[in-house]
């Protein structure tokens, strides 16, 4: 049975490491005892006795600690070079911020120019006559999750489903989007030539200034973007199928408390047929309308 280090008085066996910090080295013929270092930790040592060693001249001092100071200098440039990483990760994350954020001014100021509904025009309740004609679905796709991610395709439709606008958007900043493009499929490639957002803008914000309601899956994760591109959404009767489709579920499953579901579930409960993928915003906007449509057909 192999015995502790700790059974013993403190001082009587020491590892190598330990007696060069005493300035003793070990003998060349001394054989040691292998022993676990305590009763907690599960990794044994070689210790030695007083007895198998000597005074250690600088060279056997040196020779014993250099393993440590290589390994110490080791972990010093792996820690430098991603402090150095991270620094410049966060310097690159600021600038774009701030990029991202002086052209939000900027096409604010252009949106401000620009028609728009007045607030007071925002309506109380939502009829059927409002959803014919003054409703639009709309769905985003974007670099990213974070706020100075930009956007790569905005979809608008009607409520019978027409077309309103379905246009790829070029980012200002962002070069890749390799977490996103792997998501929504929209590759640099892709975007290359499509227009800046400043250059749709004012048919953006024509629509929206038409518009009464604006129906959505997770709907303000997508307006977040317009709007600060200063496209005025205050007017509208916001609806989020999400959240709709969250009590209609567990209304109709009998589910104390409500849980959220991806569009594609939602989709799928419903039985939409889809048109092409999923994460293709014109095709989520048209599942989304789908689904709308459904849970206030089930609700009637």
């Amino acid at each position: 049975m192999m015995l502790e280090r700790t059974t013993f008085p403190p001082g009587m066996y020491l590892t190598q490491y330990q007696w060069a910090k005493k300035m003793m080295a070990v003998n060349a013929d001394a054989q040691g005892t292998e022993m676990w270092c305590n009763h907690y930790h599960q990794r044994t040592a070689i210790y030695f006795t007083e007895a198998e060693v000597h005074p250690a001249t600088a060279a056997e001092i040196a020779m014993v600690f250099a393993p440590a100071r290589e390994k110490r200098k080791e972990y010093n440039q792996r820690y430098s070079q991603r402090r150095i990483a991270r620094e410049k990760e966060i310097e690159e994350q600021a600038k774009l911020f701030g990029e991202a954020r002086a052209t939000e001014k900027i096409l604010s100021l252009i949106a401000g120019k620009l028609p728009t509904a007045p607030s007071s025009s925002k309506s109380r309740s939502v009829t059927e006559k409002m959803l014919q004609n003054k409703a639009i679905i709309f769905d985003t796709e974007t670099t990213g999750l974070s706020d100075t991610d930009e956007l790569l395709q905005i979809s608008i439709i009607d409520y019978n489903g027409t077309v309103l606008m379905d246009t790829l958007v070029r980012p200002y900043f962002h070069s890749s989007w390799v977490e996103a493009q792997r998501i929504n499929g929209i590759s640099p490639e892709d975007v290359e030539k499509a227009p800046y957002l400043h250059e749709i803008l004012p048919e953006l914000c024509a629509i929206f200034a038409k518009a009464k309601v604006c129906i959505g899956y997770n709907v303000k994760f997508d307006l977040a973007y317009i709007n600060r591109a200063g496209v005025s959404t205050d007017h509208l009767n916001i609806i989020d199928v999400m959240l709709e489709f969250s009590s209609y579920y567990a209304e109709t499953n009998q589910q104390t408390k409500p849980r959220r579901h991806k569009l594609t579930a939602c989709a799928d409960h419903f039985g939409f047929k889809w048109s092409g993928d999923a994460h293709n915003a014109l095709h989520d906007a048209q599942a989304t309308l789908f689904c709308y449509q459904s849970i206030r057909n089930g609700k009637e």
